[in-house]
């Protein structure tokens, strides 16, 4: 978290001596004045102060208040980071002084500029841009990202995740694979040039000898060349049977051995079915046996029908007697409720042996024991049948350098000696240009998928692609509160293209909104770019300034918005010159003769 805590300055554009300005002390301020009263200033000595430039480009020169008759200005800035306390001074008068302090002691850089780098790291933004627009918005413009090319939008974005390093890695990847590239083209060409040497010569008898032995061409070369072809041309179907042959086998591993190997236990007798069937029967004979019991326990005195008088002994035992009997029934139901669920149990049992050995048999039908565990690789097989068809190639070429050599045997003795000499170093030079040429090929290879993997479709598209769903729930959670609109992204190839929905399901461009719709948009944005920056990085800055942006925007939505920036994590102050809200502490900026100064309320 970085908290921008005090400003202090002196001399600078409009602003006369001892300025101050405490940043962090309330969520929501309003800063009040005229216009050319000075309150843009502010975010312009912030700039300067922390990275020695500002928005506007105005000149270091240009930067004191020529009409105060002093040169030089002044500039302090405290705030804090991660917990340590900071100071930056800056001091211009006939030449820059700029001073660091980190919890006292003094950080700063023998020159400014790596000064200025140094405070690049501590605030974490390294894009000045993209700061400035953190730190400040106008109603006259918009934030790049929405109105920004859909490429444009994608660059924006990897700037703000600070994912720079992967563009500069992948450039690096794609100059070396350029470069190995021509290398591999020039070896190539070195080569041909070797083969086409050798192939002149290497027919050419070498030694004054008699007929040589014309080598053979094994028949297993033909049969794994014809046998590679067939892989490679069937791979995709081969890789297929493979993949589903490994899940056949893995399932099957994972099947316990004893439940397919044993018998199954007998079956329980009586059945669970059958104990449940009991169970329910017993329950209906308690039923009964408590509805004949409450019968008898209300029985009046006398007697409805015949107004004789009940027998209370004879009722009595015929009351102990049902209980007795639903005591013995209940007893019934528990006996017949445990054999029940043992023999669920038991039947659970037998299920998962059958099951395993319905698996098993399924299993050892299906999987097919010829084919091999690992799935063919389309280079590594191109290259053996590369390798191969080299081989073969070369086995040919001796067998037709030998029959030629036979021929020519009594022709050639003159040149012998040379020839033979030339043609061993150019056919060692030629397998070391062989093995230097495969080696330049993987590592092309290894090169194209580096650049390829740290391309904008790579990692960085990844990247942002996790961010931007939530970046598209922030602003939609602020737009809910500020206005009806919604918008969401969408991300193709180099691209993230935008789209405004209102209410009805209308799709807009951002090009085509309102001032005040634009201003909703901007904010709802901006608040939720801070709040992804403080999740994917330490990067969270305390200060936001909104000049003359609730100037397009109607009374309900500044409402609303200042009840948002109530809600944030914030020092939010509304630069105005017509809005005031009786609630919201006040700043105003006083200019007179051409001096502006600060007024707290």
């Amino acid at each position: 978290m970085l908290t921008l805590k005090k400003l202090k300055w002196s001399n600078c554009l409009s602003y006369g001596d001892d300025n101050e300005l405490q940043l962090d002390k309330e969520p929501l301020t309003q800063l009040m004045g005229s216009n050319g009263a000075g309150k843009t200033s502010i975010s312009l000595l912030l700039q300067e102060i922390l990275y020695g430039k500002n928005i506007k480009n105005i000149k270091k020169q240009d930067f004191a208040n020529n009409k105060s008759g002093k040169t030089g200005y002044w500039i302090n800035l405290k705030f804090e980071k991660d917990g340590d306390e900071y100071e930056i001074d800056l001091d211009r008068k006939s030449n820059l002084k700029l001073k660091l302090f980190k919890n006292g002691e003094d950080i700063s850089s023998h020159t400014s500029l790596n000064t200025y780098k140094t405070l690049s790291e501590i605030v974490g933004v390294a894009d000045f841009k993209i700061f400035c627009q953190l730190i400040y918005q106008h109603s006259t413009d918009s934030l790049d990202f929405l109105t920004a090319t859909d490429t444009n939008r994608k660059r924006f974005l990897i700037n703000l995740l600070q994912l720079d390093r992967y563009v500069e890695l992948h450039e690096l990847f794609k100059s070396k694979s350029a470069e190995i590239s021509r290398e591999q083209i020039a070896l190539a060409g070195n080569i041909e040039t070797l083969e086409q040497w050798i192939n002149r010569h290497k027919d050419m008898e070498l030694i004054k000898q008699d007929l040589i032995k014309v080598p053979e061409l094994p028949k297993e070369w033909i049969t794994d060349q014809h046998r590679l072809e067939e892989t490679i041309k069937n791979i995709n179907n081969i890789n297929r049977k493979i993949v589903q042959n490994n899940q056949y086998i893995e399932e099957l591993n994972k099947l316990d051995s004893k439940y397919y190997l044993n018998s199954a236990p007998a079956s329980p007798n009586p059945s669970a079915q059958e104990l449940r069937t009991q169970v329910r029967v017993v329950e209906s004979n308690i039923a009964g046996v408590k509805k004949k019991l409450k019968t008898l326990e209300n029985l009046p005195e006398t007697c409805s029908q015949c107004l004789q008088p009940v027998d209370i002994k004879t009722n009595a035992k015929m009351i102990t007697a049902a209980k007795e009997h639903l005591k013995q029934l209940e007893h019934d139901k528990f006996i017949l409720e445990s054999k029940q669920e043992e023999a669920e149990e038991e039947e659970l049992i037998i299920r998962k042996y059958n099951k395993a050995k319905s698996d098993f048999e399924r299993l050892t039908q299906v999987i097919d024991q010829s084919l091999p565990l690992k799935t063919y690789d389309k280079a590594e097989e191109t290259k053996k049948l590369n390798n191969l068809n080299k081989q073969i190639k070369m086995r040919r070429i001796q067998i037709e350098s030998a029959e030629n050599e036979n021929i020519k045997s009594s022709a050639h003795n003159s040149k012998v000696d040379v020839i033979k000499k030339q043609l061993k170093e150019f056919q060692e030079d030629l397998e070391e240009k062989d093995i230097e040429l495969v080696e330049k090929e993987n590592l092309l290879s290894i090169l194209e998928l580096l650049k390829k993997t740290f391309g904008t479709n790579g990692l960085v598209s990844y990247k942002i692609e996790s961010s931007v769903k939530e970046l598209e729930r922030k602003i939609n959670e602020y737009l809910a509160e500020l206005y009806y609109f919604q918008i969401y992204f969408k991300l193709s190839g180099e691209k993230l293209n935008i789209e405004v929905h209102d209410d009805v399901g209308n799709v807009n461009s951002i090009s085509n909104l309102s001032s005040g719709e634009r201003a909703r948009v901007n904010i709802a944005t901006i608040l939720a770019i801070r709040n992804i920056l403080s999740s994917l990085t330490s990067t969270k800055i305390n200060l936001l300034f909104l000049d003359e942006v609730i100037g397009v925007v109607d009374a309900e939505g500044k409402e609303k918005l200042a009840e948002i920036l109530l809600k944030e994590n914030l020092n939010t102050f509304i630069v105005s010159h017509d809005w005031n809200h009786p609630l919201i502490p006040r700043i105003n900026i006083i200019k007179e003769h051409h001096i502006s100064r600060i007024e707290h309320e």
